[in-house]
């Protein structure tokens, strides 16, 4: 039973561990993410007011406001 106890506790610390060393990325993606969105929202709002179409690759879109 104490050799189970051990392998337990070795287990859980070294899942601590690569969780604290892990967070760091995860904080990164997450954030890039939010951002990355943000970015590309912020250009086709852009392109909509300037030029009226944005492009999604090779595909160019109209701008067209839905009115409710």
């Amino acid at each position: 039973m104490k050799e189970l106890k051990e392998y337990w506790d070795k287990f859980w610390r070294h899942g601590r561990e690569w969780w604290a060393r892990s967070l760091g990325a995860v904080v990164v993606a997450v954030s890039a993410f939010f951002l990355g969105a943000e970015y590309q929202q912020k250009i086709v709002t852009e392109d909509c007011r300037f030029m009226g179409v944005f492009r999604d690759g090779p595909q160019a879109y109209n701008c067209q406001p839905r009115v409710r």
